[in-house]
Protein backbone atom coordinates (compact mmCIF):
# COMPACT_ATOMS: atom_id res chain seq x y z
CA UNK A 1 0.00 0.00 0.00
CA UNK A 2 3.00 2.30 0.29
CA UNK A 3 2.47 3.04 3.98
CA UNK A 4 5.47 3.11 6.25
CA UNK A 5 4.91 0.86 9.30
CA UNK A 6 6.81 3.29 11.51
CA UNK A 7 4.78 6.29 10.40
CA UNK A 8 1.55 4.32 10.72
CA UNK A 9 2.39 3.25 14.27
CA UNK A 10 3.35 6.83 15.16
CA UNK A 11 0.11 8.19 13.67
CA UNK A 12 -2.01 5.63 15.56
CA UNK A 13 -0.18 6.39 18.79
CA UNK A 14 -0.71 10.12 18.38
CA UNK A 15 -4.42 9.63 17.55
CA UNK A 16 -4.80 7.41 20.63
CA UNK A 17 -3.05 9.87 22.96
CA UNK A 18 -4.97 12.80 21.46
CA UNK A 19 -8.25 10.96 22.05
CA UNK A 20 -7.34 10.36 25.67
CA UNK A 21 -6.26 13.95 26.23
CA UNK A 22 -9.09 15.73 24.42
CA UNK A 23 -12.04 13.39 25.05
CA UNK A 24 -11.47 11.07 27.99
CA UNK A 25 -9.95 13.53 30.47
CA UNK A 26 -12.63 16.24 30.02
CA UNK A 27 -15.34 13.56 30.13
CA UNK A 28 -13.90 12.30 33.43
CA UNK A 29 -14.06 15.84 34.83
CA UNK A 30 -17.61 16.42 33.63
CA UNK A 31 -18.92 13.16 35.11
CA UNK A 32 -16.62 13.37 38.15
CA UNK A 33 -15.28 9.91 37.41
CA UNK A 34 -11.90 10.16 39.11
CA UNK A 35 -11.08 6.51 38.48
CA UNK A 36 -11.30 7.17 34.74
CA UNK A 37 -9.27 10.36 35.10
CA UNK A 38 -6.48 8.63 37.00
CA UNK A 39 -6.53 5.70 34.57
CA UNK A 40 -6.20 8.09 31.63
CA UNK A 41 -3.32 9.94 33.28
CA UNK A 42 -1.71 6.61 34.10
CA UNK A 43 -2.04 5.51 30.44
CA UNK A 44 -0.45 8.78 29.30
CA UNK A 45 2.43 8.28 31.74
CA UNK A 46 2.99 4.68 30.60
CA UNK A 47 2.89 5.81 26.96
CA UNK A 48 5.46 8.48 27.73
CA UNK A 49 7.72 5.94 29.42
CA UNK A 50 7.37 3.54 26.46
CA UNK A 51 8.13 6.41 24.06
CA UNK A 52 11.29 7.29 25.97
CA UNK A 53 12.38 3.64 25.92
CA UNK A 54 11.93 3.48 22.14
CA UNK A 55 13.66 6.84 21.72
CA UNK A 56 16.63 5.58 23.70
CA UNK A 57 16.81 2.56 21.36
CA UNK A 58 17.04 4.93 18.39
CA UNK A 59 19.79 6.96 20.02
CA UNK A 60 21.79 3.93 21.21
CA UNK A 61 24.30 3.70 18.30
CA UNK A 62 25.13 7.39 18.51
CA UNK A 63 25.51 7.28 22.30
CA UNK A 64 27.65 4.11 22.08
CA UNK A 65 30.08 5.81 19.72
CA UNK A 66 30.13 8.96 21.87
CA UNK A 67 30.84 7.01 25.06
CA UNK A 68 33.55 4.99 23.29
CA UNK A 69 35.24 8.18 22.05
CA UNK A 70 35.12 9.69 25.55
CA UNK A 71 36.44 6.60 27.33
CA UNK A 72 39.16 5.54 24.86
CA UNK A 73 41.94 8.08 25.37
CA UNK A 74 45.70 8.33 25.54
CA UNK A 75 47.72 5.28 24.50
CA UNK A 76 44.53 3.30 23.94
CA UNK A 77 43.45 5.76 21.24
CA UNK A 78 44.78 3.35 18.59
CA UNK A 79 42.14 0.81 19.66
CA UNK A 80 39.20 3.15 19.01
CA UNK A 81 38.54 1.72 15.53
CA UNK A 82 38.52 -1.84 16.88
CA UNK A 83 36.20 -0.85 19.73
CA UNK A 84 33.79 0.90 17.34
CA UNK A 85 33.75 -2.09 14.96
CA UNK A 86 33.18 -4.42 17.92
CA UNK A 87 30.24 -2.29 19.08
CA UNK A 88 28.82 -2.32 15.56
CA UNK A 89 29.24 -6.10 15.27
CA UNK A 90 27.37 -6.73 18.53
CA UNK A 91 24.75 -4.04 17.98
CA UNK A 92 21.76 -6.43 17.94
CA UNK A 93 22.72 -8.02 21.25
CA UNK A 94 23.59 -4.62 22.71
CA UNK A 95 20.24 -3.21 21.58
CA UNK A 96 18.34 -6.05 23.29
CA UNK A 97 20.33 -5.58 26.49
CA UNK A 98 19.85 -1.81 26.40
CA UNK A 99 16.08 -2.19 25.82
CA UNK A 100 15.84 -4.63 28.72
CA UNK A 101 17.86 -2.36 31.00
CA UNK A 102 15.95 0.77 29.99
CA UNK A 103 12.57 -0.93 30.37
CA UNK A 104 13.53 -2.24 33.81
CA UNK A 105 14.77 1.16 34.94
CA UNK A 106 11.64 2.87 33.60
CA UNK A 107 9.43 0.33 35.38
CA UNK A 108 11.27 0.85 38.67
CA UNK A 109 10.92 4.63 38.42
CA UNK A 110 7.25 4.30 37.45
CA UNK A 111 6.54 1.84 40.28
CA UNK A 112 8.30 4.00 42.87
CA UNK A 113 6.32 7.04 41.75
CA UNK A 114 3.08 5.05 42.04
CA UNK A 115 4.00 3.74 45.51
CA UNK A 116 4.88 7.26 46.69
CA UNK A 117 1.58 8.55 45.33
CA UNK A 118 -0.36 5.75 47.03
CA UNK A 119 1.44 6.33 50.35
CA UNK A 120 0.59 10.04 50.27
CA UNK A 121 -3.01 9.23 49.32
CA UNK A 122 -3.37 6.79 52.22
CA UNK A 123 -1.98 9.36 54.68
CA UNK A 124 -4.32 12.02 53.29
CA UNK A 125 -7.33 9.70 53.46
CA UNK A 126 -6.56 8.75 57.07
CA UNK A 127 -6.26 12.42 58.03
CA UNK A 128 -9.57 13.22 56.35
CA UNK A 129 -11.30 10.21 57.87
CA UNK A 130 -10.03 10.64 61.42
CA UNK A 131 -9.53 14.40 61.53
CA UNK A 132 -6.74 14.23 64.14
CA UNK A 133 -3.62 12.33 65.16
CA UNK A 134 -5.53 10.35 67.78
CA UNK A 135 -9.16 9.38 68.15
CA UNK A 136 -10.87 8.01 71.24
CA UNK A 137 -14.10 6.03 71.02
CA UNK A 138 -16.09 4.08 73.55
CA UNK A 139 -18.20 1.00 72.94
CA UNK A 140 -19.73 1.25 76.43
CA UNK A 141 -21.53 4.59 76.18
CA UNK A 142 -20.42 8.23 76.37
CA UNK A 143 -16.87 9.17 77.36
CA UNK A 144 -16.08 10.93 80.65
CA UNK A 145 -15.35 14.35 79.18
CA UNK A 146 -14.33 15.95 82.48
CA UNK A 147 -11.89 13.15 83.29
CA UNK A 148 -10.37 13.17 79.79
CA UNK A 149 -10.03 16.99 79.83
CA UNK A 150 -8.25 16.84 83.20
CA UNK A 151 -5.87 14.15 81.91
CA UNK A 152 -5.10 16.08 78.72
CA UNK A 153 -4.55 19.31 80.72
CA UNK A 154 -2.06 17.53 83.02
CA UNK A 155 -0.22 16.01 80.03
CA UNK A 156 -0.11 19.38 78.28
CA UNK A 157 1.29 21.10 81.42
CA UNK A 158 4.41 18.88 81.54
CA UNK A 159 7.83 20.38 80.65
CA UNK A 160 8.79 20.37 76.95
CA UNK A 161 10.96 17.22 77.13
CA UNK A 162 8.22 15.15 78.76
CA UNK A 163 5.18 16.66 77.02
CA UNK A 164 3.14 14.22 74.93
CA UNK A 165 0.14 16.48 74.30
CA UNK A 166 0.76 19.82 72.60
CA UNK A 167 -2.84 20.95 72.28
CA UNK A 168 -6.35 19.56 71.95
Amino acid sequence: LGLSPGQTALALGLVFSGGIIYYVIPMAFIFRDFDLLLSALNAILMGTVAGFVLLSALLQPTLEALVARVLVRGADRRLLGIVLRNLEGHRTRSRRTALLFTSTLAFLIFASAMFSLQAEAIIGNVKVLLGSDIRVESANGPLDEAGLSGLLDRLRARPDGERVVRDY
